[in-house]
């Protein structure tokens, strides 16, 4: 009996060990504005770890120059960003095949998270 109640407790410490794995062990948080981008869905195209896919990359995003469809370049910074988000038919980014949606939504505060956890993307965070 013993050696089953042992082996019982032994078999729960091991599958709660690997559900805590599974799951980033506890001690490692999502930046919150990677979960506010997560929340608005800004993931499902700039991929879920800021890589890209059909919207460009977050990665080394934040300082870079971008080309728009005009032929200028800008400086990706947080006002570049703003408006990316609030007005994002104002400067598209050469490339682009996929509109970015007006997100109307996004709170100022959650906003400024989002660009927040963009800038952490870039080389130099």
């Amino acid at each position: 009996m013993r050696a089953r109640v042992a082996f019982a407790h032994t078999a729960a410490v091991v599958g709660l060990i690997a559900v805590a794995v599974a799951c980033g062990g506890g001690d490692e948080r999502e930046p919150s504005g990677k979960s506010v981008a997560r929340q608005y869905a800004c993931l499902s195209c700039h991929g879920p770890d800021g890589q890209g896919g059909t919207g460009p990359t977050w990665v080394g995003l934040f300082g870079s120059e971008v080309t728009l469809t005009d032929g200028t370049t800008v400086t990706v910074d947080e006002e570049y960003l703003r408006l990316a988000v609030r007005q994002p038919a104002a400067q598209v980014r050469e490339g682009m095949v996929v509109p970015m949606p007006v997100n109307s939504a996004v709170t100022d505060d959650d906003l400024e998270l989002i660009i927040d956890y963009i800038k952490s993307l870039a080389p130099d965070a």
